[in-house]
């Protein structure tokens, strides 16, 4: 098995156990979470189709821009159900608004895509900074190998922030040869995720 077909495996396996355990993580947080899980199946397995149709030219990837859309936004609206600063949660909103906008003018200019995924990645890893911040001064911090959020951000953060400089390069890449990267960060990151879906207990409320 290919690492690209092995990251692939781990995002439909995390979106499947996220909706079996929905009942144990019920909250607007967790709902959030599992938009972004499908989303991102969703776009792995559309760019996986479309990759030979593309080289073919049979086929385009204007479809991304929706999906970082979704993606990027279902995230700011789990922080904002996480996060309790006031100041905090109008931070990822007015982000998440420029963020929009610029999903809407790279539709229409997708050789700025790139430069889209460096604004969603840096909007992310600064919202999983705050909320960890948080965590750190709060008493959750005591317990914060059960606390389901808390792998969540750091599964986040693993994929993210390393992400950055590889999608700031990705224009000037020829080929695919380093995408195999990201396969192996999604991987990462769907392992703590995974474990914290496994071994966290039970909140009624974030």
């Amino acid at each position: 098995m290919s690492v690209s077909n092995i990251g692939l495996t781990s995002q439909i396996l995390v979106a499947i156990l996220s909706v079996v355990l929905i009942k144990k993580y019920k909250s607007p947080f967790y709902l959030f979470l599992c938009i972004f899980f499908i989303v991102a199946v969703f776009t792995e397995l559309m760019g996986a189709y479309n990759v030979d149709r593309y080289r073919a030219g049979k086929s385009t990837f204007n479809h991304l821009p929706l999906a970082a859309f979704l993606q990027f936004n279902s995230l700011a609206l789990m922080y904002m159900k996480l996060i309790r600063k006031n100041r905090w949660i109008k931070i990822i909103l007015g982000l998440s608004v420029l963020f929009s906008v610029s999903c809407i003018v790279v539709y229409f200019h997708y050789d700025m895509f790139s430069y889209l995924l460096v604004f969603g990645c840096l909007n992310t890893s600064l919202f999983s900074f705050l909320y960890l911040r948080e965590l750190l001064l709060s008493d959750k911090i005591l317990n914060y190998k059960k606390h389901f959020p808390f792998w969540v951000s750091v599964g986040l953060l693993v994929f993210y922030l390393p992400t950055i400089p590889f999608f700031i390069n990705m224009p000037f890449m020829k080929g695919r040869s380093l995408f195999f990267l990201l396969e192996l960060l999604i991987v990462f990151m769907n392992l703590f995720i995974m474990y914290g879906l496994l071994c966290s207990k039970k909140e009624v409320k974030y």
